[in-house]
């Protein structure tokens, strides 16, 4: 199969991190150093979108190899949305029949010393209308941990519809960063680190008021996906890294700060 049909999205993605204060605390000196630079790889969905399949991925893990950039420091290997089935009577998550067995896909993948990502949203369905964690938070978290996933973007998607039933925007807002705490602590449960990226379109200033998290006691290195406007170069920008590079949409602000587990 030919490189050329699998054309690459090579990326640092459109990320926002925040930069835990240093303290001499044992736990701090322990904590690993999950993405102290920023996650570059490559994501489904700009080229295949809806059409992303277990072929695809392990065609791309091959091609990030054989064309250097694996050694250059891409290495993940992130799959977007629509990978997902249906839950199970316990409520496990399922995927579909596009991917067979995610736990062997993780394996290929990180046999060829790289890392594998996934999709969701704290929503009931994700913005292609498949299953989101909406109160399964904590069984999919492990369910990703299970199968070896590195890193998942969480997208708000439909959380938008319940975050219109509050009664004000302030509410609004809490219910916004409850919801991606509540999945934080998920991960962290897992005892795995995985790379926790929000996609939530900059909304209220997301590399501020996910800054909280900072002083939680073994946090996974918090990564905010935002959109291109959203952050202030003055504020976030590390001009040491490159930004998003995508043959398909040309570049893209990435807003980062160095960051590590608290």
């Amino acid at each position: 199969m030919r490189i050329q049909s699998y054309r690459l999205f090579f990326a640092t993605f459109a990320l926002c991190g925040a930069t835990l204060l240093a303290s001499q605390t044992s736990l701090q000196i322990q904590a690993p150093k999950i993405a102290p630079t920023p996650p570059m790889g490559w994501n489904s969905w700009n080229h295949f979108a809806r059409k992303i399949d277990d072929a695809t991925v392990r065609a791309q893990a091959d091609a990030m190899v054989s064309s250097g950039m694996r050694d250059a420091g891409y290495v993940y290997i992130n799959i977007d949305d629509t990978w997902e089935g249906t839950r199970d009577a316990q409520g496990v998550i399922q995927t579909n029949e596009k991917f067979p067995n995610m736990k062997a896909l993780a394996d290929y993948v990180h046999g060829k010393g790289l890392k594998l990502g996934i999709y969701s949203s704290p929503g009931a369905k994700t913005c292609a209308g498949f299953e989101g964690s909406l109160n399964h938070e904590e069984q999919d978290a492990q369910t990703y941990a299970a199968w070896g996933i590195d890193y998942l973007k969480y997208d708000l998607c439909s959380f938008r519809d319940v975050m219109k039933t509050a009664p004000t925007p302030a509410a609004a807002h809490l219910m916004m960063t409850d919801a991606y705490t509540k999945m934080h602590n998920a991960l962290l449960k897992t005892g795995r680190p995985i790379v926790y990226s929000l996609c939530q379109y900059g909304e209220d200033a997301v590399w501020r008021w996910a800054r909280k998290w900072e002083g939680i006691c073994g946090a996974p290195q918090m990564i905010f996906q935002i959109a291109m406007p959203a952050c202030p170069i003055s504020d976030s920008v590390r001009p040491d890294f490159p930004s998003l590079l995508s043959p398909d949409t040309g570049m893209i602000l990435t807003c980062w700060k160095s960051a590590m587990a608290a």
